[in-house]
């Protein structure tokens, strides 16, 4: 199923998007799915050298369970979680569209503040080896320590350290 998403989905979603597919990277998780030789073959065929995942070849592997490197993770579903649910959805179709119209509201600027807060996450990697401690608190508001999305009351990542 996963392997017809990116051979006939995939290109017919990414139509039309201004960025090039030559300078765009593909990034998957570590889903047993993700990882078998079809999609990998896949993904190299269609990215070439520019998709990160468990199964990337060399530096493009990405580390397993490391949700709070993954901006869908640490932001996208927290903010569009608290905000479709803030009020009890009335029919599917009634959270389709509050998903829909949540999604339209992220601003550019928004997605600038993920781009920079996610950089100083992987440069933090990087410095350390790839060693990282994540110390983990109640929350109050944002999904992670530099107040960028949603996640209310949900536990966030305060404060990462070298092991």
């Amino acid at each position: 199923m996963y392997i017809r998403f990116l051979r006939n989905d995939l290109p017919r979603l990414l139509r039309g998007n201004p960025v090039p597919r030559a300078q765009m990277w593909f990034h998957q998780d570590g889903a047993r799915p993700y990882s078998s030789r079809d999609v990998t073959n896949c993904l190299d065929a269609k990215f070439p050298g520019r998709w990160i995942g468990n199964t990337a070849p060399g530096d493009r592997k990405w580390p397993p369970r490391s949700p709070d490197m993954t901006p869908l993770d640490f932001y996208l579903w927290g903010r569009l979680k608290d905000r479709c649910y803030a009020e009890p959805p009335t029919t599917a179709e009634d959270m389709q569209q509050r998903i829909i119209r949540e999604w339209r509201l992220i601003t550019p600027r928004e997605l600038q503040r993920v781009r920079r807060h996610f950089l100083k996450i992987i440069h933090f990697v990087i410095e350390h080896e790839g060693h990282k401690k994540l110390r983990k608190e109640k929350s109050n508001g944002g999904s992670c320590g530099g107040g960028i999305g949603g996640g209310g009351g949900r536990r966030r990542i305060q404060r990462v350290q070298h092991i």
